[in-house]
Parts: C-alpha cells; sequence; structure tokens
C-alpha cells in the first residue's frame, strides 16, 4: 500500500461493512423498522440540504446532463430545464407536455391506451412490442414524471434514507429517484407541499443497505449491476485497502475499475453468498459477467448506462469497438476512422458527435458563471481535441469527392 495519504473508501465513508445484512436488517433498511431494535422514524427533510451520492449504483440523471448539474440541488430548475429542452431538440421542436401527466390530463399516451383494440390473436400481445419512437433522454425523463405523478398522487409510501454530512447537510443513501420527483413537484407546485420530503436519518452510509433497496426494486440494468458489484467488492477489502475515490478519475467507470482484476481481488472466503444474496444473483457466474462489464470503454459505459442495454448488447458492441481498434493499430484503418463507436451505422455514428457537442456547450454554458471542476475541464479539452479531428477528417472526406 502507498505511504501517500488517500481518503479512505473503507468504514469511515460506507458505514459498518464488515459483514452482509439479514432478511431482517435488509427490511429495516428498507422500511426503517426493526423488531429487535428501535424503529427508525422519517422526518420532513429541506431537499435543499440533501444531495445524491456520487458514487451510489443507479443512475437517475442521463450522463450528458449529469457532469453539469454536479448534484448540485441549488441547480435542479436549470437541470430539468436542460433535460426537456434536449428531449424538444430531439423532437424536431415539438414540446413534451409532461405537465399534462403530472396532472393526470389526456395526454398522447393516454388517448392511444384508451383506444386499444384487442387482438384477434390473443399470442399477438405476447410477441416484442414495436419501436415506440421515444428516445432514451425522454423514457427517462418520463419515468421520473410518472413517480412523481404517483407521490402527488398517493403521497411518499416509502421514504428516502439519509445520512450526515456536515452542518445540515445530508447524503442520500436510498431515494434519489423520489427526491428528485419532489424537485420537479417542487418546481411547479411550490415549496409548501414540497420543500420537504420524509427522510429516515441513519448514522453511515452503507453500501449493502443500498444494495438491498437496489435489488429489491430488481431494475437495475447491467452498468448499475457493474457498480454495485464494485461497490460491494471494495466494502468487502476495505479493512486491508484503500482504494482512490471517485474525484481522483477523469470518468466515473475508472473508479469502479479499481476492483476489475477478478485475479487480484477474488471474492474472499466465506463471503461469496453473501455478495450473491446482496446482489440478487442465483448463480456465481453472473459476478463474472458484471466484473467484466467494469472493463468496457467509458462511451460506451455512458450509452449503455443511460440506455438500459443488456449484458448482451453491451458485449457484441464492445466486441465491435475492440475489433475496429485492433485493425487501426495494424495499420489497415483508413484516414476517416475514428474511436471506436457503438456501432458502425452513420445513424449512431452521428447520435455520437451531436451528443458530444451537446456536452461540450453544457460545459462552456458551466464555464460561464465559474463553476467548472478541474477534471471537467480536462475531460472537455478532450472532447474538444477528438471532435475537432473527426470534423478535419469530414472537410477532407467531402473535399476529395
Amino acid at each position: 500500500m502507498s505511504d501517500k495519504p488517500k481518503r479512505r473508501y473503507g468504514p469511515s465513508a460506507f458505514g459498518e461493512l464488515s459483514d452482509s445484512p439479514t432478511a431482517g436488517d435488509v427490511a429495516d433498511g428498507i422500511f426503517g423498522a426493526s423488531r429487535t431494535t428501535k424503529s427508525i422514524r422519517a422526518k420532513p427533510t429541506d431537499i435543499m440540504k440533501i444531495k445524491p451520492d456520487p458514487v451510489q449504483p443507479r443512475r437517475s440523471v442521463p450522463s450528458e446532463l449529469r457532469s453539469a448539474w454536479a448534484g448540485n440541488p441549488h441547480r435542479m430548475v436549470d437541470m430539468f430545464d436542460m433535460w426537456t429542452k434536449r428531449i424538444r431538440e430531439e423532437r424536431g421542436g415539438s414540446e413534451l407536455k409532461w405537465k399534462n401527466i403530472l396532472e393526470g390530463d389526456d395526454s398522447l399516451r393516454g388517448t392511444e391506451a384508451e383506444t386499444l383494440k384487442p387482438d384477434k390473436d390473443p399470442l399477438a400481445a405476447l410477441t416484442e412490442l414495436p419501436e415506440t419512437g421515444i428516445s432514451t433522454l425522454e423514457s427517462n425523463f418520463l419515468r421520473l414524471v410518472d413517480l412523481a405523478a404517483s407521490i402527488k398522487r398517493d403521497g411518499l409510501t416509502n421514504p428516502i434514507t439519509v445520512v450526515k454530512a456536515g452542518k445540515d447537510q445530508f447524503i442520500i443513501e436510498t431515494g434519489e429517484r423520489r427526491w428528485l420527483a419532489y424537485h420537479l413537484l417542487k418546481m411547479v407546485y411550490g415549496e409548501k407541499d414540497w420543500g420537504d420530503i420524509p427522510a429516515r436519518h441513519v448514522d453511515g452510509l452503507s453500501v449493502w443497505r443500498q444494495a438491498s433497496e437496489n435489488n429489491a426494486r430488481s431494475d437495475l440494468n447491467a452498468i448499475s449491476k457493474a457498480r454495485q458489484l464494485a461497490l460491494l467488492l471494495m466494502a468487502l477489502y476495505a479493512e486491508e485497502h484503500e482504494f482512490e475515490p471517485l474525484e481522483h478519475f477523469e470518468h466515473e467507470q475508472e473508479f469502479y475499475a479499481q476492483v476489475a482484476d477478478g485475479q487480484k481481488w477474488r471474492v474472499p472466503r466465506n463471503h461469496g453468498e453473501k455478495l450473491l444474496n446482496a446482489m440478487g444473483l442465483s448463480t456465481a457466474s453472473h459476478l463474472r459477467r458484471y466484473r467484466a462489464i467494469l472493463r468496457v470503454d467509458s462511451s460506451i459505459w455512458d450509452e449503455a448506462d443511460d440506455g438500459d442495454w443488456t449484458e448482451r448488447e453491451i458485449r457484441d458492441k464492445w466486441q465491435i469497438a475492440k475489433a475496429r481498434s485492433k485493425k487501426r493499430d495494424r495499420g489497415h484503418g483508413d484516414d476517416t476512422e475514428q474511436t471506436p463507436l457503438p456501432t458502425d451505422n452513420f445513424g449512431e455514428t452521428r447520435k455520437f458527435w451531436k451528443k458530444t457537442l451537446n456536452e461540450i456547450a453544457l460545459t462552456g454554458q458551466q464555464a460561464t458563471v465559474g463553476e467548472l471542476t478541474n477534471l471537467q475541464r480536462l475531460d472537455t479539452l478532450e472532447k474538444i481535441k477528438s471532435l475537432r479531428e473527426w470534423l478535419n477528417n469530414q472537410e477532407k472526406l467531402i473535399k476529395d469527392k
């Protein structure tokens, strides 16, 4: 271990991690009650004093918006405005009438549901659904709006869990999407009813409790499960190794990849069953798959996370990217070949550079108000360099024709 001082990603950061939770502990962590210990009661907490956990496996905000937002509750309105603006751009200038959905008023999808006709063949409804034309950005936002509408209608049945992080400041352990939904409701209906959120206050952040809730909700995508596995492995090794914190890496994938080496970071003896239980996995082979995902290229990582790709989709597109990279290394690539993209489809290529340009513009906008970290600056300069090289190649290609 290095002699230089490091921020410890061990018990001080994660809470008590020497053992995984029992079934009762899982229920306690999610629902805040216990038959053997004093119950943890929820209390109203100012949503502006709460921030998300930056290493939480589940990502509620798309990657192209996260870098500019940085989890700052005071930039929530700007983040939602940028999100809906990007959706409007993708829809060709058409507004998403999400407030109608929030109110339960008539909407296009509601009308479609009301006019569905029964299938002549009952089995037809069990076939794969056709493409709806809704982008990843839009579908993710609609899921958040649906949650907000549910909370507005029925109340919050499951409080969030927070950990104290300084004077009158808290970090979310579980419930980031519920917290975001409250911000959405506050933005539309005001602070009086939506400025405080029911929250259970616990003594320390526990990755085991996070994993239990994530597993109970069973909607983590493949990237989120890879993050979850990495955090649990780090927790199991916390007593003997100090892992570098998230802010030391240019891209978050590098943080989780610290335990990607299966030889060096094997599951400790007598902890295999605990890990499988916390991850909600039925076989050990699944652990190998999710550990392998920790090695994927960062560009694939982001797109797979935002698009909720399956393990197979990640594997297939990663293989394409590696094959192209190997071809270039052997000197067989032409002058117009660029950094490996998820597929060789022209539509995917345009989408990739459109996303890159938007990320650059968002960071430039953030720089105008002086809220830019050094890592964001370096990352954006690298994106600008890549974009400039691609544009030069496109110009050369067009001129030669």
